[in-house]
């Protein structure tokens, strides 16, 4: 699927939102996008192991449920069976802040 197929997924109604600024940042970086799903979007760059994701804007609850899955294996990195999220934090655009966190890549 291309880039802009994923956009048009994401913004799609009932899905949460993410400006074409903020993927440009990231795409411009040379991160590619790579999936969405109902909450966020995943870029990757070539060869990296990791992937970013970044959760749109929107449901506050759905936001926020995906800030706690991120902070739970934070703190539970040593367990084998789950993954290693190794960045989290939250980018501006303007007055809107989204939540982005870096992860291993769990399969190709």
């Amino acid at each position: 699927m291309r880039a802009q197929e994923f956009i048009s997924e994401i913004n799609a109604p009932d899905e949460l939102t993410i400006p074409e600024e903020l993927y440009q940042r990231f795409t411009a970086a040379g991160w590619q996008i790579i999936g969405e799903g109902r909450d966020q979007i995943v870029l990757t760059k070539p060869g990296s192991r990791s992937v970013l994701k970044i959760v749109g804007s929107g449901s506050a609850a759905r936001q926020q449920a995906v800030e706690d899955y991120v902070k739970f294996f934070q703190r539970n990195q040593r367990n084998p069976f789950y993954p290693r999220i190794y960045n989290s934090g939250v980018f501006r655009i303007g007055d809107e802040q989204y939540f982005v966190y870096e992860m291993h890549l769990l399969h190709q």
